[in-house]
């Protein structure tokens, strides 16, 4: 199941670059790249642009789109960022309701509770 999920995950960047590449926005772009295997994807083609030029990706370019892609790769970083911590929330919130063997489950709307937000009685 992982590698059939990885597979569809980085459908939306193969689509994107199957066609207008560098004519495609960066809205698009940004929207594909919420998957963590396409923004990765997009990562790997900043480093290997900026690879063939010499420079290489550092910290002088780091902030600098390339002339193929209107994408800069602390930007494709960041939204590896964000990928991380959506995917890392949806793992506590499946955890908290499947806990395993010795846990104890809680309502799937526990945290649009007030018992989750104020401690208090």
């Amino acid at each position: 199941m992982a590698g059939i999920f990885w597979v569809l995950s980085l459908v939306p960047y193969i689509s994107i670059r199957s066609g207008d590449y560098q004519g495609s926005s960066k809205g698009i772009k940004y929207s594909t790249s919420s998957s963590i295997t396409s923004a990765m994807a997009y990562g790997f083609d900043n480093i290997l642009m900026y690879k063939g030029t010499i420079e290489g990706v550092g910290w002088n370019t780091i902030f600098i789109s390339n002339t193929q892609n209107n994408l800069t790769f602390s930007s494709v970083s960041l939204m590896m960022f964000f990928d991380f911590i959506f995917y890392m929330l949806i793992a506590l919130y499946v955890g908290a309701l499947y806990p395993g063997e010795f846990g104890v489950p809680i309502i799937w709307y526990f945290f649009m509770t007030r018992k989750f937000w104020c401690k208090k009685n």
